[in-house]
């Protein structure tokens, strides 16, 4: 019988918190083999073991900053046993983000397990949230074993080369999909580490099933959804537990290494990409070239245009304060459009307010759950009209953004604000340095300004432009502001909507945000 998730996650037993995890579990080796109160022990169990296999622990131990990914994670509790586990022997800052294609299992992430961050993606789709080259470590706990050979190229895109990615799951005969053999197969993946736990397995499923069932009998009245998740499970005397006990089926550990050795289509697109934003202003055939914007400014006068933006020079130190505070308690996520970052470019923004289209103010949304984070720099935000966008922005070391303009149904209505917050120097001695000088610059239409703390701009996000931060080792944050362009002034000649990676960017942020 196929697995059915949605029913599963539906019910009584999984929306009253009795049972978190859907795994078969894992005997640990260092108590006796008897049966324990709470059942779920076993099942949290397997993410401990999964997470303390020596290769993980040597891999991580050193690093500054690890990011990680559970696939499949359903309701998030395997993230807390993630990240408990890990910060026993991992120095570096922990990032863990969940997926799940069950959006049942999302909404009770919510509820149950909200200090981490849940999305709603199938790993065999593209995760728009995600950047290339982002995670240190993979897991799937039996949930890719379930995947087809497309989850392969996703899962490139979003690993660092060199990450690990670790499996438990079940080596089946002749079943539908084999993601163990694929990936096996593949020439960007080396398996570094598998152990056999078939015995600790079925131990694990064997003494957790009295209590499991106890709560399925309790909280589901319905037989046949009794069995389903009973299977689901793994319970005792099911068909899979039973081929288990008997040896005709296997359980285990499996790590393999991302060493990325071949191009894949997605890489070629992509530096075709890289190539036309490079050459955004000298390809004459280019449809930017056609836009004659030259008689339009590319910077105004805040004083003059928008002297409300006055209040938030002069409390500059109270948003940077909110916004330094923000980095280290939330992780930012990547700017979706990543082809303007290039192959090692850091974008990562903290959306607090967007407006699509821009002309329509009715449609501003402001998104609670980074709001709520930030109330002194909501406050300062709320008293300033015209308001369409807010967020704030930091862009890594020694990175260039590619030339572009904005998108039509919001550059065009709407002239862009940036703040400085925390703009690095090159000579701590020369805060304000000239334009030359500076580390960090935005440039419209070919012409540069150097950003500062404290410092405002105002320019046409519509014309051609770029940002960069050329300091080698530190990060450089904004906050960026878009407000309704005065009547007076000339519209944008920007063309072109925004992108599905963008959309779709909003959509997933602001549910995993407000929810």
């Amino acid at each position: 019988m196929p697995l059915d998730y949605d029913v599963f996650y539906s019910s009584d037993a999984v929306s009253n918190g009795l049972i978190p995890f859907c795994n078969i579990g894992m005997h640990p080796l260092d108590i006796a083999a008897k049966v324990i109160e709470v059942p779920q022990a076993y099942q949290s169990q397997l993410y401990r073991s999964a997470m303390q296999l020596p290769i993980v622990n040597d891999a991580l131990r050193s690093l500054e900053r690890i990011q990680v990914l559970d696939v499949g994670c359903g309701t998030g509790a395997g993230l807390h046993v993630i990240h408990k586990t890990l910060e026993n022997f991992c120095r570096g800052h922990l990032s863990i983000v969940g997926i799940d294609k069950c959006q049942i299992a999302i909404k009770h992430s919510k509820k149950f397990h909200s200090k981490h961050k849940v999305l709603h993606y199938d790993v065999e789709k593209r995760m728009s949230a995600f950047s290339r080259d982002k995670f240190d470590l993979v897991v799937g706990i039996q949930s890719l074993q379930e995947c087809s050979a497309a989850s392969l190229d996703e899962l490139q895109r979003i690993m660092k080369p060199h990450a690990l990615l670790v499996m438990a799951d079940f080596v089946c005969p002749q079943q539908t999909f084999d993601f163990l053999n694929i990936i096996s197969t593949h020439p960007n993946f080396k398996l570094v580490f598998q152990k056999d736990a078939s015995y600790h397995a079925t131990l694990a499923a064997k003494a957790g099933s009295p209590g499991l069932r106890n709560v399925l009998n309790e909280c589901v009245n319905d037989k046949q959804l009794q069995k389903i998740m009973a299977d689901m499970l793994i319970l005792k005397k099911t068909k899979i537990y039973e081929d288990l006990r008997l040896g005709n089926i296997q359980f285990g550990f499996f790590c393999f290494e991302y060493v990325p050795t071949t191009t894949t289509d997605e890489d070629k697109n992509v530096e075709n990409e890289h190539e036309r934003w490079e050459s955004d202003q000298s390809c004459s055939d280019d449809d930017d070239d056609d836009i004659d914007d030259s008689a339009n400014p590319s910077y105004y006068d805040y004083k003059e245009i928008y002297p409300q933006l006055e209040l938030l020079r002069s409390n500059y130190t109270t948003i940077q304060k909110e916004a330094l505070k923000a980095q280290l308690s939330h992780d930012w996520p990547n700017w979706p459009e990543d082809h303007y970052i290039g192959e090692d470019g850091e974008w990562r923004v903290f959306p607090l307010c967007y407006t699509f289209p821009a002309w329509d103010a009715s449609k501003t949304t402001w998104v609670s759950g980074t709001c709520v984070q930030c109330p002194n720099t909501v406050a300062l935000l709320k008293q300033i009209p015209g308001i369409r966008t807010a967020l704030f922005s930091k862009l890594g070391p020694q990175t260039t953004l590619g030339a572009h303009r904005g998108w039509a149904d919001l550059a065009n209505d709407i002239l862009r604000c940036h703040v400085g917050l925390d703009v690095p120097q090159f000579d701590a001695n020369i805060p304000e340095a000239t334009d030359e000088e500076a580390s960090c610059c935005i440039v419209v239409s070919g012409e540069s300004r150097a950003q500062a703390n404290g410092r405002v701009f105002v320019f046409d996000d519509s014309k051609i432009h770029y940002a960069f931060n050329h300091h080698p080792s530190k990060s450089r944050c904004i906050l960026i502001l878009d407000l309704y362009r005065p009547d007076h002034l000339p519209r944008g000649m920007a063309r072109g909507g925004h992108t599905d990676e963008l959309d779709d960017f909003i959509e997933q942020y602001n549910a995993a945000m407000n929810c």
